[in-house]
């Protein structure tokens, strides 16, 4: 089908149409990375077809007539254009058609009539193609004939004639070929030729002869060619002629003469063919070779280097098949044809550097010029260089356009004709089409890229020359104008001069006629009287002539004129030429005219800028099929995209995702756009636009899905990569697993390409992405959401991770793309947006009730849930199948879904803190209060219900009357006498069952509200600490009080720095702030957010306390509470109140299981105790039940007669075991319950003054009585004796340092060495402690601070403490360990700082006193003075030292037992710093704050006790055992020691796996990590000498260390009626950890060394006057309380303070990693000075 020609406009029309709309353009800021847009196009048309030839009568007529011969054979050539387009496009009709199926259809003549109907235009055009045919050939014959008669054998013919006579031969051979391949055509005319005869429409004789004849001409193969040639062959010496024409064309292709890729073509057909023409039997082109009228040698060349040209459309043709059909075909003259080696068109990848040099190079240039244009402000007229420099910038850009199209054409051509195999490409099917062999199949992945490459550098160009079209053309206009002028009005003058001068008339005439023709004088008017036309030279004072210069341009026309007179002039094979006119020029002047006539060659194509631009990047032909849809005979329609090249580059380019290549990809797409405007504007056929059409809507979509799939693959994997842990990737790394990065792409400069300009749509891009990324992150949070839904409660963990990965996928792509509001797709795949509750809102109530509290086992020790290994109740939770989606919507990657699964495999086993701080986050406040409601409808239905049932059961067994045996009895006989009491209670079917289910799940359910609560605050106080700098909550300053400050000034300076923050801080507060500038309805809203954010923090609610106040109303039955007491008071024997069976049913538990049992832990876990605890303490039976249990009596008594036996079939000692384990965890149940129940909220009755008594025993009377004055006078009571003496001990304390000199730091450095050491001191120091900051409480507790200062004794110390002695340098060791894990730039940054002066050093010469009290630091000095110089600061210290700012200072408040209310706890610790446990190590039992302070223990120490001690200064509790029997000035004493067994491995003490810090990385024994709670500074503590310690990797190490226990072991000599220590001796050593750090270069050769600094012994020991005192008075029981007033002797800290404190207040942060100095930091209340800011 054809669509009417395009409508014509007039310029001036036209360019008011472009003007109007130029208005309503708008350039952005998107990259120019997609081809020119033809939506609105204009072409002017200069060429008139020299229509205006007879307004130049001042030519030669000759060539006038020329031109109207010319303009004859142009007119020719374009309808055989028509008919050149008609034969490619022709597309079989017949094969749609019905089929006569036999003579006999009857409907046969209806069906032919439609035949004829429908085939009859087409047949018509057909007829006129073959007269045309023969009209056209019979005209070129008459006209070769003419230029070859003898009268005008010698005429000059001009290049453009020879030219177009050359075109003429290309159409013939276009159209031969097309006739030879359009099988469809002939086999349609034969439909249409038989359906006539049936019809007897052809009855006509000159009908049926017109018709047998089309039928020939369509069957014959090279029917055109044939009868072109005959045509020839009649004229004589027509041979010469077409010599011409190839030699013409040879001499165009070797000087580049040609500009559009089709023009290079045409002259490759015009060299062939004509030599197939020229060659018959008395003439062939090696006769003409011979007389030097042709240079087959240089054809041969070129026919090589072009092996394959196209032909027209995707036909493509080898030129050198004309050559070997021709009738004198020798192949030995044909070397180059006829070699085997491969056509340079087949490699692009060789050129293809170049290629980029060409374009940089260029467009570098066009940049500058374009900048110049924009920035320039400069008005002045522009000079002929400025023109000249646009109009061969313009030149040049259009060459190479043209270039880079040839050689993308020429490959592809090449390709098209050499299709691939199974055997050259395996990947290639053996059944592939032909088609799809050229094309889909024969590009190697290298060649793709490099074509696409090329198409960006041409569509590139191409967009950037159209914009400076409005630059060019003026440029070109006036260089063009100038140059024309100048030649003709000054050049030509010399030539004139000389011709007139030799009176040779033609070439002046010749002359005149150029001037006449193309001159524009000055104001319209000649020179009068110009010397140069007379012959004559030019006066003295010369003969001015002055050029115009103007923006306009000479016609096609003129320039024709022009051109063809100035060839006549040089032209070398005109005879006249020779004789008369060539030897009248000087050589110089020939030159310069042919220089002229090369210049001028391209003015044509410039002037029509927009035409020769769009003609030199045009790519259409790579989408035409048309010849190879037709070799499918009709089985193929259209190809599909997957051989069609356009997509074939875009998908190559998707699916290798090249990051180099994604600025390209809209390139291959603007391919759709050339093919569209040719099928348009060339071949007028609508049914190809619509295939074009049908296939970019296709196309583009499949475009858009893979490039969204891609990019959310790739961010999804850069989330997930950003997001690993690095240390586990360093893990990773060094078994062999690297876990890559995704490469780097740039699909931010694709995205910023807002539109897409597609076949005149502009496409929004951005927007389709975004959608599908929508749908893609939508997808993925559903699959995240579904996978938590097929697992148990342990996923919700990985599922707010995978959430988070989404999100961070969402932020990385959020600011190129318009995407939803993440929230609302998180809500949306959640089912929230519809319902009140989300998906995962559901599943976790869901699982919590069918799953978590039926079958999860609660342990304190590790504060997680597990999942018990033999379930009491069945499982009922019947989950969905998880889904199985790739991994882009997983974590990114195969690798990184691997990684996060081996990382979140562990959380799978347990349900812990971190699953409830994941569950907080994601379910919210909302989602929180109906997990909470619906648990406590939960626990209501069994405290109601089964519960209830079960315990009025149970208390039916229950013995009426059970009292507390006496201790006479013994603890077996106690034990045994509860069993049999008991026995209905422990024989019970169902106790073990479905009892303690019923309690585990209740248990279960407070747990979960706790441990929802604690992670909720959390969270809270995040939030409260990210709003605080906002709200005016600064934290206090620390101002130290040292020995005789007053303390009323420090509290001023106080006041006045806190007020001076608050000034500093003040433009920070948002409520003033806003206030200030904001609006009214701005400042209420921020004033009711500060006031909802204040309460937050001050109002102090706990769903914890309101749930427990809802269970307590569960408990209203009678059965909980039992009966009223018949003394009013309490029920001591009778067993009717819930503790009393709980009592029995703790007995029960605590009974040890037999081999393959499971214990009570295992199938229940703590929630057990949870529950019974929950219900005592609401019950208000706490102290009746500690007071009155079964176990705890059984406990209390055999600690007194430590008797053992068997009970039931088990050992007492078991018994008493776990007697005592779930003693300790109940006591914590109970704490924790009051912590969050009011103690106003419990009845005043007697239960609050009810004291637990120890049984009687039968002591004697003297024994009796000095114990209870012991009991009576210890207590710290203000204002007694001993409180007095526990406030200022009068017995002195002494420091001793004793310092480790290393001898070979050298050999040690460079060689790794060990370390040698000599031991130097001591050097003493007198302790002083002064407590402040005292206060006492109701509950028997008091609290306070204890000051410590130093003195220096040098009478007491081996030297002076200014000594020096050999040392590591700690500040080194600190950065080396702060940066080893640090990315490799940091560290060269640091390499750097120590670099620049000589203070990187490993070691350093100290005195004792500069490493205790501080020195002035070489390198923090530097540091101090550029942060002054460049940030302004002087907060920085440039000091250092292990005591530095201590002198004075404490170590946090303690809050101890005063005896007051018990002596058994006196001086026992209850909080440190407010907390009653730490948050240092890894488990439970080791954050326990056990025993004292070591100053102070109870009274009545026996030998099998064991005494505990708590320091400060390592963070954790230690206790002593008894060792031996020591008497100290005449005073017996228990010596107690700490044993080994404190500081062994976790391998060989358990206990001690919670200080393996971080988790699971332990140290050797003999060693402890303390940077946990020293904000990750290196340190390590041991006893000093190593003692103790693991010998291969400790002790061994070093050399000149001797461990002696007696010498470096810490002791306590404790008297042991009155607990008084007489002797303390505590001793510790401090070590650092050195190891290979890269980039610091004095670690090079070190492995691994545990260095040790410095000891310390800190001793007390008793005076003889207070040693004689005690004597006298200890049998004097009314004086013993002054006895013990000389025995508090206060020892302070177990372990190092000083050493250790220098970490306490480091701002350098550490990363959790699998080393010592990588750990979790810790809070401290401690306000000392940094090491390093």
């Amino acid at each position: 089908m054809s669509v009417p020609a395009v409508e014509k406009v007039e310029l001036s029309e036209a360019l008011g149409k472009v003007n109007s709309l130029g208005g309503l353009l708008h350039c952005g800021s998107s990259p120019s990375i997609e081809g020119m847009s033809l939506t609105v196009q204009y072409q002017v048309n200069f060429d008139t077809n020299f229509e205006d030839r007879n307004a130049y009568v001042t030519g030669v007529a000759r060539y006038i007539e020329e031109a109207t011969v010319h303009a004859d054979m142009n007119k020719l050539i374009e309808e055989a254009q028509e008919y050149a387009v008609m034969l490619y496009t022709w597309r079989s009709c017949s094969r749609g058609l019905p089929q006569i199926q036999s003579n006999n259809q009857p409907n046969r003549e209806e069906i032919y009539t439609k035949i004829v109907e429908v085939l009859e235009p087409m047949m018509s055009k057909l007829k006129d193609f073959m007269k045309f045919t023969t009209n056209s050939i019979h005209k070129f014959g008459e006209e070769i004939k003419r230029l070859c008669h003898p009268a005008r054998k010698n005429d000059f013919i001009s290049e453009a004639y020879l030219l177009t006579i050359g075109k003429f031969i290309n159409t013939f051979a276009e159209l031969n070929e097309l006739t030879n391949m359009k099988a469809s055509v002939q086999n349609d005319y034969a439909a249409y030729r038989r359906a006539t005869q049936f019809l007897r429409l052809m009855l006509d004789p000159q009908a049926l002869a017109e018709s047998q004849n089309l039928s020939l001409f369509l069957a014959t193969q090279n029917k055109i060619r044939d009868l072109l040639k005959q045509a020839l062959e009649t004229t004589p010496g027509y041979e010469e002629l077409l010599a011409d024409v190839v030699n013409i064309s040879l001499h165009m292709y070797e000087n580049k003469l040609f500009l559009e890729p089709g023009e290079k073509n045409m002259l490759i057909k015009v060299m062939a063919f004509g030599l197939f023409l020229m060659d018959n039997k008395e003439n062939s082109i090696y006769k003409m070779e011979s007389k030097k009228r042709l240079n087959l040698s240089k054809i041969d060349k070129i026919l090589k280097q072009m092996d394959v040209v196209p032909l027209y459309g995707d036909m493509q043709m080898k030129p050198y098949f004309y050559i070997t059909k021709s009738q004198n075909f020798d192949s030995s003259r044909w070397s180059h044809c006829e070699s085997s080696q491969p056509s340079p068109q087949s490699q692009i990848l060789s050129s293809l550097e170049s290629l980029r040099e060409s374009h940089t190079e260029y467009v570098s240039e066009l940049a500058r010029r374009s900048n110049e244009k924009m920035t320039s402000s400069d008005k002045s007229p522009v000079t002929d260089a400025e023109n000249k420099e646009m109009y061969d910038l313009a030149l040049r850009g259009l060459t190479l356009l043209s270039s880079w199209t040839q050689r993308v054409m020429e490959l592809y051509c090449w390709k098209l004709l050499n299709p691939t195999d199974t055997h050259t490409t395996p990947d290639c099917p053996k059944d592939a089409e032909e088609y799809e062999r050229s094309t889909r199949y024969n590009y190697s992945s290298e060649e793709k890229f490099a074509v696409v490459e090329v198409i960006a550098m041409i569509k590139g160009l191409q967009l950037l020359m159209a914009r400076m079209e409005p630059e060019f053309l003026p440029a070109i206009r006036r260089h063009i104008y100038s140059s024309l002028q100048d030649f003709a009005q000054i050049f030509l003058r010399e030539p004139l001069r000389r011709a007139a001068k030799k009176k040779n008339d033609l070439l002046k005439m010749v002359i005149l006629s150029v001037r006449d023709s193309c001159i524009d004088w000055k104001d319209g008017v000649e020179p009068e009287s110009d010397p140069a036309i007379k012959g004559k030279k030019d006066p003295e004072t010369g003969f001015p002539i002055s050029v115009p210069r103007k923006c306009v341009a000479p016609s096609a026309t003129q320039l024709y004129m022009v051109r063809t007179m100035l060839e006549s002039i040089t032209d070398r094979s005109t005879v006249g030429v020779k004789r008369s006119v060539k030897k009248e020029l000087e050589s110089q002047q020939v030159t310069a005219i042919n220089q002229f006539l090369k210049q001028s060659f391209y003015w044509n194509y410039l002037l029509n800028f927009n035409k020769s631009l769009h003609a030199c990047g045009d790519l259409s032909q790579l989408w035409f099929r048309e010849y190879f849809l037709e070799m499918t005979m009709g089985k193929r329609i259209q190809f599909p995209i997957e051989m069609s090249m356009p997509w074939i580059l875009t998908d190559h380019v998707l699916n290798t995702k090249e990051p180099s290549m994604m600025e390209y990809i809209l390139y291959p797409l603007d391919l759709y756009n050339d093919s569209a405007q040719y099928a348009i504007m060339k071949f007028h056929r609508q049914f190809l636009y619509d295939e074009v059409e049908a296939e970019v809507n296709l196309c583009f979509d499949q475009f858009v899905y893979k490039l969204s799939e891609q990019m959310f693959a790739y961010y999804k994997h850069l989330a997930g990569s950003i997001m690993l842990d690095k240390s586990f990737r360093a893990e990773c790394a060094k078994k062999g697993h690297k876990i890559p990065y995704p490469v780097a792409n740039r699909y931010h400069t694709l995205l910023k390409q807002q539109h897409v300009q597609v076949l005149g749509r502009s496409i929004d891009l951005k927007h389709l992405i975004g959608q599908r990324i929508n749908a893609s992150l939508l997808k993925s949070l559903d699959i995240a959401i579904s996978r938590f839904e097929a697992g148990d409660l342990t996923g919700i963990v990985e599922l707010e991770k995978l959430i988070e990965v989404n999100k961070l996928t969402y932020k990385l792509m959020k600011d190129l793309l318009p995407l939803d509001d993440f929230d609302s797709m998180l809500n949306e795949a959640n089912n929230k947006v519809t319902g009140p509750f989300g998906r995962i809102t559901l599943h976790v109530f869901w699982e919590i009730n069918y799953d978590f509290l039926q079958h999860y086992c609660y342990n304190a020790a590790t504060n997680r849930f597990i999942k018990a290994t033999f379930l009491i109740a069945p499982e009922q939770c019947d989950r969905e199948k998880a889904p199985s989606p790739s991994h882009a919507f997983l974590w990114g990657t195969k690798a990184l879904t691997t990684a996060y699964s081996s990382i979140f495999k562990p959380f799978h086993g347990f349900i812990g803190p971190p699953h409830f701080r994941s569950l907080c986050r994601l379910i919210g406040y909302h989602g929180i209060a109906l997990v909470v409601e619906e648990l406590l409808k939960v626990v209501e239905n069994i405290l109601k219900g089964t519960l209830l049932d079960y315990v009025q059961a149970l208390m039916t067994l229950m013995p009426e009357k059970c009292k507390l045996p006496r201790y006479d009895y013994g603890s077996p006989g106690i034990a045994q006498f509860y069993s049999e009491m008991l026995s209905d209670i422990i024989q019970y079917p169902d106790l073990r069952t479905d009892v303690f289910q019923s309690f585990r799940e209740i248990g279960n359910a407070i747990l979960l509200t706790l441990l929802m609560e604690q992670a909720l605050t959390q969270e809270e106080m995040c939030d409260l600490k990210q709003a605080a700098p906002f709200q005016n909550v600064i934290p206090k300053p620390f101002i130290p009080i040292k020995e005789g400050d007053d303390r009323k000034q420090k509290e001023k300076e106080l006041r006045e720095a806190l007020q001076a923050l608050e000034t500093k801080y003040a433009s920070q507060q948002i409520v003033p702030v806003i206030g200030r500038c904001g609006n009214a309805q701005q400042s209420d809203l921020v004033a009711s957010c500060d006031l909802l954010t204040r309460e937050r923090l001050c109002c102090g609610l706990s769903m914890f306390e309101v749930v427990l106040n809802k269970i307590k109303t569960f408990l209203e039955d009678k059965t909980w509470h039992g009966q009223h007491p018949k003394n009013d008071v309490i029920n001591i024997d009778e067993c009717t109140e819930f503790h009393r069976l709980w009592s029995a049913l703790q007995f029960v538990y605590c009974m040890p299981i037999r081999e393959n049992e499971y214990s009570i832990e295992e199938l229940f876990g703590e929630g057990l105790n949870w529950a019974g605890c929950a219900l005592i303490i609401l019950l208000s039976q706490q102290r009746r039940f500690e007071a009155l249990d079964f176990c705890y009596h059984v406990l209390k008594v055999n600690r007194v007669d430590q008797k053992q036996g068997t009970i039931m079939g088990h050992q007492l000692s078991s018994l008493v075991g776990r007697i005592r384990w779930f003693q300790v965890l109940n006591t914590q149940i109970f704490d924790i319950f009051k912590k969050y129940l009011n103690a106003s909220e419990l009845p005043e009755n007697a239960v609050e003054n009810i004291t637990c008594f120890t049984p009687p025993i039968h002591p004697s009377l003297l024994n009796n009585y000095i114990d209870s004055q012991i009991k009576e006078t210890i207590p710290l009571k203000e204002g007694s004796d001993t409180y007095n003496t526990w406030l200022n001990p009068p017995v002195p304390i002494y420091f001793q340092i004793y310092v480790l000199d290393l001898q070979n730091p050298i050999e040690v450095v460079k060689h790794g060495a060990k370390p040698a050491f000599t031991e130097k001191g001591p050097y003493t120091y007198r302790e002083h402690r002064q407590k402040w900051q005292i206060s006492h409480f109701e509950n028997g507790t008091l609290s306070y601070r204890e000051n410590r200062s130093f003195v220096f004794e040098r009478e007491k110390s081996s030297g002076s403490h200014e000594e020096k002695f050999t040392t590591v340098n700690l500040i080194m060791v600190t950065i080396a360990e702060i940066i080893r894990r640090e990315y490799s730039w940091i560290q060269e940054l640091v390499e750097l700082v120590l670099d620049w002066g000589d203070d990187s050093n490993l070691f350093t010469k100290l005195s004792v006193k500069e490493i205790m009290w501080g020195y002035e630091d070489p390198l923090l000095k530097k540091v101090k003075a550029i942060l002054q110089k460049y940030v302004n600061t002087t907060t920085f210290d440039d000091k250092f030292g292990l005591f530095y700012n201590q002198n004075g200072s404490d170590d946090g408040l303690y809050t101890i037992y005063s005896g007051i209310k018990s002596w058994e706890n006196f001086g026992m610790i209850q909080l440190w710093n407010k907390e009653s446990s730490l948050k240092f190590w890894t488990t439970p039992q080791c954050n326990m704050i056990n025993g004292s302070d070591g100053t102070i223990f109870p009274p009545f120490e026996d030998k099998g006790r064991t005494l505990y001690i708590f320091s400060s200064d390592i963070c954790r509790s230690i206790y002593t055992v008894y060792q031996k029997p020591v008497t100290l000035k005449g005073i017996d004493l228990m010596r107690y020691a700490v044993p080994p067994k404190v500081f062994l491995n976790h391998t060989l003490n358990p206990d001690n796996q919670g200080f393996c810090t971080p988790k699971g990385v332990c140290l050797p024994s003999g060693l402890l990590n303390v940077s946990s709670c020293r904000q990750g500074a290196p340190v390590i503590m041991s006893q000093p000498h190593f003692l103790a310690a693991d010998k291969e990797m400790v002790q061994d190490r070093v050399i000149g260390l001797v461990p002696d226990p007696e010498q470096h072991g810490t002791i306590l000599d404790v008297e042991p009626k009155t607990g008084v220590v007489m002797n303390a001796q505590k001793r510790l050593q401090l070590n650092v950890y050195i190891r290979n750090v890269s980039h610091i270069r004095d670690t090079a050769n070190i492995d691994h060394i545990y260095y040790p600094v410095i000891w310390l012994n800190e001793s007390a020991l008793i005076d003889d006057k207070s040693a004689n005192k005690f004597k006298n008075q200890l049998l004097m029981p009314i004086k013993l309380t002054k006895a013990a007033e000389y025995g508090l002797i206060v020892l302070g800290a177990f372990m190092l303070i000083c050493t250790a404190a220098l970490f306490i207040k480091q701002k350098v942060s550490s990363k959790p990693e699998d080393d010592l100095v990588d750990v979790n930091q810790c809070n401290t209340n401690s306000d000392r000075h940094p090491i390093l800011n």
